[in-house]
């Protein structure tokens, strides 16, 4: 480092500053898309809404520093929106996540190839676990195709720190080892140790097999889990097939939901080489890369 080089830690951004970004740009960097601009107003779909939104009812001032949306009475700046798309009332998470969004990483970080699960088991630390509550959530949970009411039956609400900085909070799906997949809008990531989830304990009995927790949560949507006689398996990884194994090898029957791509293929034929009894089903939803997808376009289908 040159002599007399200090280093100066980035400010954070403050409320004044946030208010100067365009919503529809923030919105834009979420992947939302409005359907309809003119001079008075930019329009989208409501995101907030958790029963759909079949007239675009969000709008944007044409300046884009307010918003109303009339699903649910709800407006005001991009702060506002950030609070409610995160369920909180902390602005300073709101900044940080508004920071982080428009392209100045904060604390957190998306799990990518770059930040592998080790990096994850050193710096993710659960704090609480609650029931799912949080309005941003159950609408995520509800733009994947899932009910409120399935998502609060099998997954809980996780609230974390990533590096000790700011907390956040996913929906969480626990693993036989104490473990948890975390998921929310923006992230998808772990919290040690990693494990296979095996749904229900009854013997002999047909298991379902799922490759991530929102395929079994999409099968119970269109009833193909019967709890009452019926086991699941959601592997959480592919990697943890060995573990899986010993527990598909004493069912009456395995049906395979797994993706419909290469890593999912060779999955599936690993399970029906070991397993007499195993039957590859993902032909159900050929056209798409996986269940939830298929759910997700029988859905968009439904509501056109």
């Amino acid at each position: 480092m040159p002599a007399g080089r200090i280093l100066r830690k980035k400010k954070s951004m403050n409320s004044a500053q946030a208010k100067q970004i365009r919503i529809d740009e923030f919105l834009g960097r979420l992947g939302y898309t409005a359907v309809k601009v003119s001079e008075k107003r930019i329009i989208y779909r409501s995101m907030l809404s958790q029963s759909g939104d079949r007239t675009p009812s969000f709008h944007v001032s044409a300046d884009g520093h307010a918003y109303y949306d009339w699903s649910t009475g709800h407006g005001g700046s991009i702060v506002d929106l950030a609070m409610y798309l995160l369920g909180t009332t902390s602005v300073s998470a709101a900044l940080a996540h508004i920071d982080e969004v428009m392209g100045h990483p904060c604390t957190i970080t998306p799990a990518t190839p770059s930040f592998s699960f080790e990096q994850q088991k050193k710096s993710l630390e659960v704090s609480t676990v609650t029931h799912l509550a949080s309005p941003a959530l159950l609408r995520y949970a509800y733009s994947r195709g899932i009910s409120p009411t399935i998502a609060k039956t099998y997954c809980a609400e996780v609230h974390y720190r990533v590096n000790g900085g700011v907390e956040y909070y996913s929906i969480g799906w626990p693993n036989n080892s104490g473990g948890w997949e975390l998921r929310n809008a923006y992230t998808k990531l772990a919290a040690a140790p990693k494990d296979i989830t095996v749904v229900n304990d009854l013997c002999g009995c047909t298991i379902l097999v799922f490759e991530g927790f929102f395929d079994f949560l999409s099968a119970v949507s269109l009833g193909w889990f019967k709890p009452a006689r019926m086991n699941a398996v959601v592997l959480n990884s592919t990697s943890l097939l060995a573990r899986a194994l010993p527990i598909l090898s004493e069912a009456s029957r395995v049906i395979c939901l797994l993706d419909n791509d290469e890593s999912g293929r060779r999955t599936t034929e690993r399970i029906v080489r070991a397993c007499p009894l195993a039957e590859n089903h993902s032909y159900l939803f050929h056209q798409h890369n996986d269940l939830n997808d298929c759910l997700r376009a029988m859905n968009d289908s439904n509501h056109k």
